[in-house]
């Protein structure tokens, strides 16, 4: 557990109490974390785990100022740095890595799976039990046997006909269109910045989307589908390229959630890092030829890549397109209009010369980074229509799937 999870922790808490009486309750970005006598934190620490934070203002040059008004606690617990060696029930499993390749001048994502003889195999522990659950997945721990890194396993239990109704196929081509969003959203994000840098606005460069795997668990010979997968011996056929357990894998992180959009809801934004993500959707918008509106757009506290620092980590996130198509919450048509009508221009949106939002009379034809992903119901969606049966892509109509 992180500081930051204890401080979400608290405020749910108190938002159960004060939400009663107020409209809004309080959130991570209300809050800075301070020690005693209004003394700061020392730099990116908040994202640690309890012991190594302790560990590290300890071993602090201010240690006094830090630590000298906590009142040492006597137990027989013992510290843990990390993630380590799982301490919960987990399996044993190999996982096979899908090859991912963004293409430059577009965004556009192609997944190739290699065989197991070729390819990227780790060997790991998956727990048998669900470490987190939302509407649409259920996340469990991951921790490779080298012990380099923590990770999440995700894969969909909803996308639209109830609770546990996925199949294979579902399962496997929903997290496709999931990783495709993760790439094409930071092929927007880096676009977003490099036109604020050429304009000298002054956006918040601490967001980034988040790593994420394609992985299929390897069950050939004595190998069984894990626990976690809910799949049976009869459910894997070794010669079908659609069969097994489908995972999408993404390094463990904070549980304290940042919340900048819903499905269908674009709040107005305050504050520095608000305001970036509401101009950031507003540019991606206008930089898709009109083609895509994020949505649910949330971050977790963690590290920036490439050495940049602590930032927010962008994950989960949905898109609206003309046709409906990039995979779950996806509302089409109606999700652009809820868009266009609530975003509210703000700063960043003049600093960035971007124009004013209208209605416009969209291009049906969706745009070429997106019009391959398998349609999938919104979870949101309480009068979902019977799927028009005609328009089900398979697995091989999917450019790049092998």
């Amino acid at each position: 557990m992180t500081l930051l999870d204890v401080v979400n922790e608290c405020l749910e808490s108190w938002n159960k109490g004060w939400e009663k009486k107020y409209s809004r309750g309080f959130e991570l970005s209300d809050c800075d974390i301070r020690f005693k006598g209004n003394i700061n934190i020392i730099r990116n620490t908040d994202s640690m785990t309890l012991g190594d934070f302790h560990d590290t203002h300890a071993q602090s040059s201010q240690r006094e100022s830090y630590l000298a008004s906590i009142t040492p606690i006597h137990s027989t617990y013992t510290h843990r740095s990390s993630f380590d060696t799982p301490i919960e029930k987990a399996t044993l499993i190999r996982l096979l890595y899908a090859c991912c390749n963004v293409t430059e001048d577009s965004g556009e994502a192609e997944i190739i799976w290699p065989d197991s003889k070729s390819g990227k195999v780790v060997t790991g522990y998956l727990t048998n039990n669900r470490f987190a659950q939302g509407k649409t997945k259920a996340v469990y721990k991951f921790t490779p046997s080298d012990g380099k890194g923590s990770y999440v396993a995700k894969r969909h239990i909803d996308i639209g006909a109830g609770l546990n109704i996925v199949t294979i196929a579902e399962n496997h081509l929903n997290l496709i269109a999931e990783l495709r969003r993760l790439k094409l959203g930071q092929w927007f994000l880096d676009a977003f910045y490099q036109h604020a840098r050429n304009l000298g606005a002054s956006v918040s460069e601490e967001f980034a989307f988040s790593e994420a795997f394609l992985v299929q668990e390897i069950c050939e010979h004595a190998d069984k589908p894990s626990p976690a997968s809910g799949l049976f011996e009869s459910d894997v056929n070794i010669s079908s390229d659609d069969s097994g357990a489908y995972w999408m894998v993404e390094p463990c992180r904070s549980s304290a959630v940042n919340r900048y959009s819903g499905t269908m809801n674009h709040p107005a934004a305050r504050g520095k890092m608000q305001l970036t993500i509401s101009a950031f959707e507003h540019f991606t918008f206008e930089h898709s030829d009109h083609n895509v509106v994020l949505a649910d757009v949330q971050a977790t506290p963690g590290m920036l890549p490439n050495g940049q620092g602590a930032g927010q980590i962008l994950f989960d996130i949905m898109m609206h397109t003309p046709d409906g198509k990039s995979g779950v919450g996806d509302h089409g048509q109606e999700g652009i209009d809820i868009f266009l009508e609530q975003h509210q221009c703000q700063q960043f949106c003049h600093e960035l010369q971007l124009g004013p939002l209208r209605i416009p009379r969209l291009n049906r034809t969706h745009a070429a980074r997106l019009k391959s992903v398998e349609p999938a119901a919104s979870v949101d969606d309480e009068n979902n229509e019977e799927e028009d049966k005609e328009d089900v892509l398979e697995p091989d109509e999917l450019p790049g799937f092998n």
